[in-house]
C-alpha cells in the first residue's frame, strides 16, 4: 500500500462552500521557498487564489481566513502585502503565532514562515 506524500485535498467544495488547506509560499514549479518573508506571502496568497481558481472560486469569495505565522513581530509586514490582495468587506480572519510551519514539497533549508486556510462561499 502506497502511502500519499500529502494526505490531505487542498480544497474540498461542498455545496457552494470551498474549504481551503493551508497554503504556504513554495514556488508551484519549483516547490522551493524564497528567505524573504514579504515574497512568501504574496505567494501562499497567489497559491491560495490558484486553488480556488481551479474550483470556480475566487479570492472575493472568502468569507474566513486563518493565518499562522511563526512570530507576531512579522504582524504588520504581512497586513501590508495582505492588503495588496483584499479590500473592504475583507474576510473574517484570525492571526496566530506557532512553532514552525510544514516546508510543503521542498524539504530545503528554508523554513515556511507564513501559512494561510480559508473558507469560501458563493451567494
Amino acid at each position: 500500500m502506497t502511502t500519499p506524500t500529502r494526505p490531505f485535498t487542498r480544497v474540498v467544495v461542498r455545496g457552494k462552500t470551498a474549504y481551503c488547506s493551508g497554503q504556504i509560499g513554495d514556488d508551484p514549479n519549483t516547490g522551493q521557498l524564497d528567505a524573504d518573508l514579504k515574497t512568501q506571502i504574496r505567494q501562499a496568497l497567489c497559491n491560495l487564489a490558484a486553488e480556488l481558481e481551479k474550483v470556480g472560486f475566487t479570492l472575493t469569495d472568502l468569507v474566513q481566513v486563518k493565518i499562522y505565522l511563526t512570530t507576531m513581530r512579522d504582524y504588520s509586514v504581512m497586513n501590508e502585502v495582505y492588503c495588496d490582495f483584499f479590500s473592504d468587506p475583507f474576510p473574517a480572519r484570525t492571526c496566530v503565532a506557532v512553532l514552525e510551519l510544514p516546508t510543503g514539497r521542498s524539504q530545503g533549508p528554508i523554513p515556511a514562515l507564513f501559512e494561510v486556510d480559508a473558507i469560501a462561499e458563493k451567494e
